[in-house]
């Protein structure tokens, strides 16, 4: 596992011994060369406040849209795996055929949602969800029934939970058929 951050509001000291860690912020064009040979791809951006970004774009446009443009290209660009499928832009009916097929769906929020359209349609998709324990996402997502939880503002904890959800395929596949029931 590959980590990337600048540590701008976080401690090394909380990122996991078997993460190959880089210190680095991802508007840098270092992330190119961080994302050769990946499997998966977690983006965290540490400004996801849209009120924030509209108060204060000049201030949060270097995460929200430098960074992520940045991620998408370098996620891109090491596309050469065949496990990774860089899609672009998809009409909703693409997206949702893409979902379909998901063993599962991450909700990586740390601020508080009302209640995300997204996981309504991973539910309908029969598709477990991983979201952060905060909010409605914790009341919503039933743990280890129709989805699971993971720690809101510890970057490791979603890719701790997300390879047991893979290493449990029935336990996610249960999960799945009970949010769709729900």
């Amino acid at each position: 596992m590959v980590g990337a951050d600048a540590l701008s509001a976080g401690v090394l000291e909380q990122v996991p011994h078997e993460v190959e860690f880089t210190r680095e912020d991802i508007p840098s064009l270092q992330m190119f060369s961080l994302m050769r040979n990946i499997d998966v791809v977690f983006h965290f951006a540490a400004k996801n406040c849209v009120s924030d970004c509209q108060n204060h774009p000049h201030e949060t446009a270097d995460v929200n849209i430098l960074g992520t443009l940045n991620i998408f290209e370098a996620t891109r660009a090491a596309a050469r795996n065949p496990r990774i499928e860089y899609a672009g832009k998809q009409p909703h009916a693409v997206v949702i055929s893409y979902l379909q097929r998901s063993a599962a769906f991450l909700v990586p929020s740390e601020w508080y949602e009302a209640f995300p359209r997204t996981i309504l349609e991973a539910f309908a998709c029969a598709v477990p969800v991983i979201a952060s324990r905060i909010g409605t996402l914790q009341n919503v997502i039933a743990d280890g029934e129709t989805g699971f939880h993971f720690t809101s503002g510890d970057s490791a904890n979603p890719a701790h939970v997300a390879a047991e959800v893979r290493s449990r395929p029935d336990a996610a596949k249960r999960a799945g058929a009970q949010g769709r029931h729900e």
